[in-house]
Formats: C-alpha cells, sequence, structure tokens
C-alpha cells in the first residue's frame, strides 16, 4: 500500500521530532474530492491547516477558501486566493468592510454583527449573505429573527449552514429545512443564487456514499430552481476531510521499558479530537511473537498516553514512531506543560522527496 511505502520512508529519514505533511497525498485527495463533487464549488476550511504549502496546493488546483477570521483572511488574500469567503462570530465591522472592499465574500453570523456593520456603513451589503441558525445550534441567525427584522435583511444572495458530522440522514434533513424556509418565505429569500453546505463530510466520503449526496444535491437544485424561478449554486467547505490524511509527526522514543514507552512528546500537543495510529519500522529479523507496547507522552499526566502498538521486535531507546494521521486541528501544538516547549519543526514530502519549505 502506499502509505506503508511512505511510512517506511519517513521512518528511515534521518531526524525525529517533526510534522511531516505529505503533499502528494493532499495532491490525489484534493483531485478525487474535485471529481466526486463535480458541478459544485469547493472551498478549503483554513482553520484545519492553514500552513502556506498546504494553501499553495489548494490555489494551485483551483479551490476556493473559507476563512473563521480575519487573520486567516489576510494570510489567503496575500496568496492570491481568487475566491475567498468569509464567516464567524469574531469579525468585527472594519474587517468585515476590509473583506467586502476587496471583492472577497462574508456571510453574517449573527444579527448584532448584521447590525453593527449597517449602523457603521450607511451604504449597506450590495449582496448579503447570511449564516443560518440551525438545530439550536449557538452560531448563525435564526429564521425568526429574520422575520422580526425583515427591513435589515434586504437582497440576500446567499445562505450559509452548518451543523457538524453530515450523514445521509442528517443531510437530506437540511436539505429539506432549507426547501421548506425558502418555499414559505420567497418574499425575503426570492433573490438566493447560493447555498454553503459547510464542511464535515468526511463520515460521507469514507463511507462511498458521496454518490447518493450527488443525488440528492441534484434533487435540491432542481427543488430550489422551480421555487426560485432561478439556478442556484452549491457550496461546500471541507477542511479535515483534506488536512487530516496528510500529517505524520515523527516522534523520537525518551525511554522504552517493560513493555512501555514513552516518547519525546505529548498526547496534550495534539488535537484530541480524532483516534490516532502509532507506526513503528519493521525489522527483517524480528521475532514470531508480537509485544504490545503502551506508548505514552512524556508528561506528568497520567493520562497522557497516546495508545498501545504491537511489534515483533524488541523496541529500543534508538527506535521513533510515527503518530498520524495528524495534519489537521493541531492549533494545540503551541501548547505546553512543564514550561517544555514541543518541537513545532515541519517537513513536507512531494514529488517522492522530502524538504523543508525554504529548501524547495
Amino acid at each position: 500500500m502506499m502509505i506503508d511505502k511512505f511510512l517506511q520512508q519517513l521512518q528511515e529519514y534521518n531526524d525525529t521530532d517533526f510534522m511531516c505533511y505529505n503533499l502528494d497525498f493532499l495532491k490525489n485527495i484534493v483531485e478525487n474530492i474535485k471529481s466526486q463533487f463535480k458541478g459544485i464549488t469547493i472551498m478549503y476550511a483554513m482553520k484545519a491547516n492553514y500552513d502556506v504549502q498546504v494553501l499553495n496546493v489548494m490555489k494551485n488546483h483551483n479551490i476556493g477558501v473559507d476563512c473563521a477570521s480575519y487573520e486567516e483572511f489576510k494570510i489567503a488574500q496575500k496568496l492570491g486566493f481568487e475566491l475567498i469567503s468569509c464567516t464567524g462570530p469574531g469579525y468585527t465591522s472594519n474587517e468585515i468592510k476590509d473583506i467586502l472592499d476587496n471583492n472577497a465574500l462574508f456571510d453574517f453570523d449573527s444579527l448584532k454583527q448584521l447590525e453593527d456593520y449597517l449602523k457603521n456603513n450607511s451604504e449597506g451589503v450590495e449582496e448579503l449573505g447570511i449564516r443560518l441558525s440551525y438545530n439550536k445550534g449557538h452560531l448563525g441567525i435564526k429564521i425568526d429573527d429574520i422575520l422580526e427584522r425583515q427591513h435589515l435583511f434586504i437582497n440576500i444572495k446567499r445562505l450559509h449552514i452548518h451543523y457538524g458530522h453530515k450523514t445521509l440522514e442528517n443531510l437530506k434533513e437540511v436539505l429539506s429545512y432549507l426547501e421548506n424556509i425558502v418555499l414559505y418565505n420567497k418574499h425575503i429569500f426570492r433573490n438566493v443564487t447560493s447555498i454553503n453546505l459547510g464542511g464535515s463530510f468526511e463520515e460521507l466520503y469514507r463511507d462511498k456514499n458521496i454518490h447518493n449526496v450527488q443525488m440528492m444535491f441534484s434533487k435540491f437544485e432542481y427543488s430550489m430552481a422551480a421555487t426560485l424561478g432561478h439556478e442556484i449554486k452549491i457550496f461546500i467547505e471541507p477542511g479535515d476531510m483534506f488536512a487530516r490524511p496528510i500529517g505524520f509527526y515523527k516522534s523520537e522514543i525518551v525511554t522504552s521499558n517493560q513493555n512501555k514507552v514513552i516518547l519525546k512528546s505529548s498526547v496534550l500537543n495534539f488535537c484530541p479530537w480524532y483516534p490516532k495510529r502509532l507506526h513503528i519500522s519493521l525489522d527483517m529479523n524480528q521475532s514470531l511473537d508480537p509485544v504490545e507496547y503502551l506508548v505514552c507522552g512524556n508528561s506528568c499526566f497520567e493520562g497522557d498516553i497516546f495508545g498501545k502498538i504491537i511489534s515483533y521486535r524488541n523496541i529500543s531507546d534508538d527506535d521513533s514512531i510515527i503518530i498520524y494521521p495528524t495534519g489537521s486541528y493541531n492549533f494545540n501544538m503551541t501548547w505546553y506543560i512543564h514550561n517544555r516547549m514541543p518541537n513545532n519543526k515541519i517537513i513536507y514530502f512531494k514529488r517522492g522527496s522530502f524538504f523543508e519549505s525554504d529548501s524547495y
């Protein structure tokens, strides 16, 4: 398998304690997702991983970018993305104005955010985008608030809805919800030309349900066109689906004894949301009997445990272990415990070779 070959190459690379992003894997993922979501506008949720090399792969494949903060927007702007979409509760009126003045899209996340912007900008918003609250989520604007303050919601062009990990069942429910609110409030939503369904398509993608998703999207587009009298575009903004599989952290072993391994890194340095796998290099002279090791982090926290690994040889202090997939949401790589900073070195793998960003 391709990943097994890469893991062995990474083990043979003469360095430890670094994050490696496999850009060859990313290129394949991007091309595969684009081929499966034909006719859909794909935005990369850069909050998953805003590494410049990763972002450049997206840009070179004509993927747009979704920004959850003004700081992310400035990165996307500097890199020259043609399509930039922004939404989030933390944007200020001045930041929103700068985004709109630079021809990027902004979808207002709350009633107060919209009211504050209109108060400070008498010219209003030419093409309004709003994020809808759904299923009692704390993000987005409630439909009741829109109905009560219709004078604020003039010329809505974009609807944005995001509600966590998607399944066929809850995706069907959301599409039905959107059909109904547009149908029964057509006087408010009559000018809508695009709908952003957010991200978190990983389970559907992994379970090979994209064909069913495409059929649901086609039916939804037809229904909306019949209601509005014009076609709409569907946007999606996966982040983790692109970024998580491409990250591999290679960690030095501090000590190994009594079937316990302690790494030179901590589980506290990694995103806690997803399970991780562990890899140890093979040995041509490996024994026949498997040995189970408990792999622990280097803190005094008893819960600092990565998991268990099976080895067909004795693990020594000269070995290293690869933790993967770790490509997304490792925002806490800058966290540290016991005043010990983790090693945040990053290397890349592209066209079969390893490199550091300033040497490629």
